[in-house]
């Protein structure tokens, strides 16, 4: 956070002072950490316009307010900087007065561990041993904070928490900078680790939905034996198989009672569909020759085979088929593992030719102008 010094002129009741009507003054010289502000406190002749000169910072909101906002830039860091205060129209001479900034430099902090653990069997972090830079290189001393930024005795911590640590320089006035850290205590047992174990896995993924074949293959380096594991799922061994697709979390406690703590991952591809249907009806006409369409959903992710009789149709590998026989057809999918399915059967039917018999009730010859009744036998559903 920047910080804004404001310069400010006090006249007590019990002092006279008097002022030249034509006085130009920069202010006093003042020295100030890296990070901060300079709130300016320039003096000029009533009418008269202002100009700051000098400085390669930043002056808000601009160079002619005698009352301006600097901001040093990086490069005056360590360094003093001269301000010029230049006045000039209005009813005095022009004027002009000089100030000096002298920037101290600033820490500014990284923690590039980020959060720090014990290591076994010691049950205490030590705050001084974090990976903290300062990339100003500003130098100085460290000191170590508890959460609400109360001062440490010692940089060695032994509960969970967040700390912080703060460097702050030798310069007058001192500059300063802190950054947090995150501690985690890791139990080690009663009596400390003396070979603290740790886990490290194989996971094999389920081969087909539904199988259950997956399994895990734990392996433990350190620890001090006779050791027991306690898995997620409720298993005590050191490996785990007929498992189906999930997250699974072993824990391992040796024989001082120090653990350590995996959780893996068992992978399940998803269920395969082979359903057929068919919007219009599954029955035909035989002639002219016809046929009905049989849809399934379309699925990137596998290949598909129509099946008439159970027997492969050649080249009939799509999402739908035109059936023309009167026989039961099916869908086999299988996926890039190798999973196959087979779905619902649709059996496909004809309906049957109409009957062509006729009866001559009349004579079968007759002379021109006469005639003979053919009737027919068809009845419903047909029609004449």
């Amino acid at each position: 956070m920047k910080k804004i010094l404001f310069f400010a002129f006090i006249l007590c009741s019990s002092v006279t002072v008097a002022f030249s009507q034509c006085i130009t003054n920069a202010g006093p010289d003042i020295t100030i950490c890296g990070d901060e502000e300079v709130g300016l406190g320039g003096i000029i002749p009533s009418g008269a316009s202002a100009t700051w000169a000098g400085g390669v910072g930043t002056f808000d909101p601009n160079r002619n307010d005698p009352l301006a906002i600097y901001t040093p830039d990086a490069s005056e860091v360590g360094n003093p900087v001269s301000l010029i205060l230049n006045s000039s129209g209005g009813a005095c001479p022009n004027g002009s007065d000089t100030m000096t900034i002298f920037v101290n430099n600033t820490p500014d902090l990284y923690n590039l561990d980020g959060f720090v653990s014990n290591v076994c069997p010691s049950v205490t972090v030590d705050l001084s041993s974090v990976n903290i830079v300062d990339s100003n290189n500003a130098g100085g001393t460290y000191t170590y904070e508890d959460a609400a930024f109360n001062t440490l005795a010692s940089p060695i911590v032994s509960t969970n928490g967040i700390y912080y640590v703060r460097r702050t320089t030798n310069s007058q006035p001192p500059c300063e900078d802190f950054v947090s850290v995150a501690v985690i205590i890791l139990p080690c047992g009663g009596g400390g680790c003396s070979n603290q174990p740790s886990l490290s896995d194989n996971s094999f993924d389920v081969t087909c939905n539904g199988d259950g074949d997956g399994s895990v293959d734990i392996t433990l380096s350190g620890g001090v034996p006779p050791v027991s594991y306690s898995w997620s799922n409720g298993e005590t061994t050191e490996d785990i198989s007929n498992l189906n697709g999930g997250v699974y979390t072993v824990t391992v406690t040796d024989n001082e009672g120090c653990t350590s703590e995996l959780t893996t991952t068992v992978d399940e591809p998803g269920a395969l569909d082979a359903t057929i249907w068919s919007n219009g009806g599954l029955t035909f006409c035989r002639f002219p020759p016809s046929g009905i369409l049989m849809q399934s959903t379309p699925d990137p992710t596998v290949t598909k085979q129509w099946l008439r009789f159970g027997v492969p149709i050649a080249g009939a590998t799509g999402d739908t088929y035109y059936g023309t026989d009167a026989v039961g057809y099916k869908l086999k999918v299988t996926n890039a593992n190798g999973c196959e399915l087979v779905g619902n059967k649709l059996t496909l039917s004809k309906y049957p030719n109409p009957p062509t018999d006729v009866i001559v009730s009349g004579p079968s010859a007759f002379c021109g102008g006469d005639s003979s009744l053919i009737e027919t036998t068809v009845g419903a559903p047909y029609t004449i």
